[in-house]
C-alpha cells in the first residue's frame, strides 16, 4: 500500500438498538457533549488526513433512511460524508452495503476502516495506530486485554432461564476484546466479502476464514460501545477525557 494511501471509512449506523431501548429514542441521536454520538462517532475518523471518504450505511427501508437523513444529513455533509442504505437484520448486510457504495462511487481506494456508530469515544491516537499499522499489515483490528475473570455458563433451562449456573473458567491469557475502527487494505475487504458464509462478530473474523494474518494493535478502554442507556453515562464522563 503507498506511504499516502486513500482510505474510505465505512460507519454502521443501520442497527435498530433494541438493547437501548425505543423508549430512550435512538442512541445514535443522543447528545454528547453538544453533538449527537453519530457525528461524534463520524468526526472520529472523517478528520484523519488519509480519509477520502466517509460513508454512513443507515436503515435500509425507504421510511427509516428517509426518516435518517432528515436527522443526520445536514450534519454529516459538514464532515464530508454522505449516507447509504445499510442492511436489514445483520451487520454484515451494512458493511457490504459500504463496500459496494465504494465500488460504485469511488476510484482509487487503497483501504477501508470500518467503525461502530456507537463508539464515539474512539481516540484520535486509536485511529492513528490502525491507518499506521496498515501501510505494512493488510488486517489490522484495535484490541484491548480482557481484564475480567471469564466463565463459560451452562445452558438456560426452562426451570431457571435467567440465572445460568457456571460450566467452567476461561483463562484470559491472550484474549483481548476487539474493537473498531478495523481497517483492511481494500482487495482483501472485498475478497473477504465474495465468500458464501458471511456471518460473523467482526469483519476481521472474515479475513481469518481466508487464512490471512490479522495485526492487533493497542486500542483503548475508553472506546466503548454504547449498548444500553446506562453506556451513555459512561461515554457522557470519557468525552473530556479523549484530548489527553
Amino acid at each position: 500500500m503507498p506511504s499516502s494511501p486513500r482510505i474510505a471509512a465505512i460507519i454502521c449506523a443501520a442497527g435498530s438498538g433494541t438493547r437501548f431501548g425505543s423508549s430512550n429514542g435512538g442512541k445514535l441521536d443522543q447528545d454528547l457533549h453538544g453533538k449527537t454520538v453519530l457525528t461524534r462517532a463520524v468526526q472520529a475518523v472523517a478528520s484523519q488526513p488519509e480519509v477520502v471518504a466517509t460513508i454512513v450505511a443507515g436503515p435500509a427501508t425507504p421510511d427509516a433512511l428517509a426518516q435518517f437523513r432528515d436527522r443526520h444529513e445536514a450534519v454529516l455533509k459538514t464532515l464530508g460524508a454522505t449516507i447509504c442504505p445499510g442492511g436489514i437484520a445483520e451487520r454484515f448486510e451494512t458493511v457490504k452495503a459500504g463496500l459496494d457504495h465504494i465500488r460504485e462511487t469511488l476510484n482509487g481506494i487503497d483501504a477501508v476502516l470500518v467503525h461502530d456508530a456507537a463508539r464515539p469515544c474512539t481516540p484520535p491516537i486509536v485511529v492513528r495506530r490502525v491507518i499506521d499499522a496498515l501501510k505494512d499489515h493488510p488486517a489490522v483490528v484495535p484490541g484491548v486485554p480482557v481484564p475480567d475473570t471469564l466463565k463459560r455458563a451452562e445452558p438456560a433451562s426452562s426451570t431457571n432461564p435467567s440465572q445460568p449456573q457456571v460450566e467452567t473458567t476461561i483463562s484470559r491469557e491472550r484474549l483481548f476484546a476487539c474493537q473498531t475502527p478495523q481497517g483492511f487494505h481494500f482487495d482483501l475487504i472485498t475478497r473477504a466479502y465474495e465468500q458464501v458464509d458471511l456471518t460473523s462478530t467482526d469483519d476481521a473474523q472474515l479475513v481469518e476464514r481466508l487464512g490471512e494474518p490479522v495485526l492487533l494493535v493497542r486500542g483503548d478502554p475508553r472506546n466503548l460501545k454504547i449498548t444500553r442507556p446506562e453506556d451513555l453515562d459512561l461515554v457522557r464522563a470519557i468525552w473530556p477525557t479523549l484530548k489527553n
